[in-house]
């Protein structure tokens, strides 16, 4: 949870610089903050209980879901449940936008020599991080990813 919280500090610098050019995108620019910090705090949440708990041993379980684990399903649907409400805002609830309008959110060399500066470059990104996500999720779900518990 300390990296959530490290990469939301770091996140807050990041968007200094921009808010003094723009200081109306203020209140955005913590807003993006704000459920940067909660929606990336569930997982790590998740985690604690059922480390807490005695209901996982260790974190490699998590990449075990075939195990009907209760604390590895609640992560995993967590985890899908946070891709979907953000495949919903960035598409259909003009999340795009307001990313496009916040210049510094996404930084990137793949896009716009740096910046994602358009509502169609951050979907196009987004939907390649969401297809590599879902991949990695499908291998995991699979069992053909084998890590040693323990």
């Amino acid at each position: 949870m300390a990296i959530t919280f490290v990469n939301g500090f770091l996140l807050k610098i990041r968007f200094n610089k921009y808010i003094l050019e723009h200081p109306e995108l203020e209140d955005g620019y913590n807003k993006i903050i704000k459920v940067w910090l909660i929606f990336g705090s569930f997982p790590w949440v998740i985690i604690m209980i059922g480390s807490l708990t005695g209901l996982t041993q260790n974190i490699s379980e998590y990449f075990n879901p075939m195990a009907m684990n209760p604390m590895v399903l609640v992560f995993h649907f967590i985890m899908i449940s946070v891709w979907l409400i953000a495949a919903v805002w960035i598409f259909f609830r003009g999340g795009a936008e307001f990313i496009a309008s916040h210049p510094g959110v996404i930084k990137t060399s793949i896009l716009n020599n740096g910046a994602a500066n358009s509502a169609i470059s951050i979907k196009i990104f987004f939907s390649i991080i969401l297809i590599v996500t879902l991949t990695i999720m499908a291998i995991v779900w699979s069992g053909a990813l084998s890590i040693p518990l323990g």
